[in-house]
């Protein structure tokens, strides 16, 4: 790395930001330039008051909260979330923060296994069913804080395409995809219908 450049390094170190290349390159220029760990102390400082300076969440946004909170645990029983996100042909239910198993894993497991087959009956494409976190893991996502704080069951598809053209549709999938969209929605209410939740 050069010698300019690195001390650029300098807020993005403060907020964990370098990959381990960088880091360990940064730490080492870090302990001979006394300029650098000036910054530092200061980005960190700011850092800290950033974090800690504003409650979170805002007053308006808790209230906004507790508002879509109520709503959907007056309509749990009635049908689960679903949300839709491009792409990767995946079905994937909470959590997504944690490898944990929720309380209505199996549920889960056979409603998206019903979606799955219903997606597939449409143009034979395959969505892998899983639990958020195997695709990667994040916390803070609707379908977590429905499930964990309404008690809503709460699916993401992620449509096509499973790859290549990434979240440039071909207009040759649209009406596809669209089909298998509607056919998993259908799929979800119908079996819902006949299964319970453990809550």
């Amino acid at each position: 790395m050069e010698a300019d450049t690195i001390h650029e390094l300098t807020a993005a170190y403060a907020l964990d930001a370098l990959d381990e290349r960088e880091e360990r390159e940064y730490e080492e220029h870090l302990a001979r330039c006394p300029r650098c760990r000036e910054e530092l102390a200061s980005f960190t400082e700011t850092a800290t008051s950033l974090a800690y300076g504003v409650e979170s969440p805002t007053e308006p946004m808790r209230a906004q909260m507790e508002i879509l909170i109520e709503c959907t645990r007056t309509l749990v029983g009635a049908m689960p979330l679903l949300r839709r996100h491009a792409y990767g042909q995946l079905i994937l239910y909470p959590w997504g923060y944690t490898g944990s198993r929720t309380k209505d894993h199996a549920r889960y497991g056979a409603l998206g296994d019903a979606m799955a087959s219903a997606i597939y009956a449409q143009h034979e494409t395959p969505y892998k069913l899983m639990q958020s976190v195997q695709l990667y893991p994040a916390a803070g996502t609707a379908s977590d804080f429905m499930y964990g704080e309404a008690g809503a069951l709460s699916y993401t598809i992620e449509l096509r395409p499973k790859g290549g053209s990434g979240f440039v549709l071909p207009p040759d999938q649209i009406r596809p995809t669209c089909d298998e969209g509607l056919a998993a929605v259908l799929a979800l209410r119908a079996a819902y219908k006949t299964t319970s939740l453990s809550q």
